[in-house]
């Protein structure tokens, strides 16, 4: 599952610049998947998660409400997301 796999040092800035460019794609689905990679990356690579919170944050206003939802619960998830 993707919430255990660790992603290799080496891969994270491309892992996460890309899902990051994912959040803006047209389908919901997608937003909210690459929402969830980003979080994952971050929780792993503490350096992220200022480009990461954001991220998260904007999701809230979302004309999707599984992109919402998934955007609130993965700030809930951790307390690096929440803090600003």
């Amino acid at each position: 599952a993707l919430a255990t796999a660790s992603i290799p040092e080496e891969m994270t800035t491309d892992i996460f610049e890309r899902s990051s460019e994912l959040t803006s794609h047209p389908k919901p689905f997608v937003r909210a998947w690459a929402l969830n990679l980003v979080h994952h990356v971050a929780n792993q690579c503490p350096a992220l998660r200022p480009q990461a919170r954001p991220l998260l944050k904007d999701a809230m206003n979302d004309n999707a409400a599984s992109v919402k939802a998934r955007g609130r619960n993965l700030l809930k998830q951790s307390s690096w997301a929440s803090q600003d």
